[in-house]
Formats: structure tokens, C-alpha cells, sequence
């Protein structure tokens, strides 16, 4: 699945590890960033691909930011779901 890395660069990242820092909640790792390449990877294999499009990148980050929100306390939940 070449080119999936370019996607989840650097600077998305970071941007999202500081947005997870500065409301309190559970900070996002590189192994969060790994999950979403598997992820992304499955959904592109599951569609019998033989790379990982836009549309696959976007369920696995939908999918992990929605499963990140539903893990933190009701008040950080409900600040990072604005």
C-alpha cells in the first residue's frame, strides 16, 4: 500500500496531538497513527484495492476520533464533539 504514509504526515500529527493535549484528555501517540494506517489499509483490502484511496483515510480517522471522543470523561467529550 505505498503512498499511505504521505497522508498521515507530520504536521496532521501534531495538529492533532495538541488539539488532544490542550482540552486535558489522553494524548494522541504514534501508536493511534498506526492504528489508522492499518485501518485504512483493511478498508482498501476489504474493497479488494491494492492501495488506500482519500475515502479509506477518512473512515479510519472518522473511526478513531469517534472512538477517541466516546473514551474521555462527559465534559472533555462533550467539549472535543463541538
Amino acid at each position: 500500500m505505498a503512498g499511505l504514509h504521505s497522508v498521515f504526515d507530520a504536521d496532521g500529527f501534531a495538529k492533532l496531538r495538541g488539539e488532544s493535549l490542550s482540552t486535558g484528555s489522553f494524548p494522541v501517540t504514534v501508536r493511534h497513527l498506526e492504528s489508522m494506517i492499518r485501518m485504512a489499509e483493511a478498508s482498501a483490502e476489504m474493497h479488494l484495492r491494492e492501495y488506500v484511496r482519500r475515502d479509506d483515510v477518512d473512515l479510519a480517522i472518522s473511526v478513531t476520533i469517534g472512538s477517541f471522543v466516546n473514551a474521555q470523561k462527559l465534559s472533555i467529550k462533550k467539549s472535543l464533539e463541538r
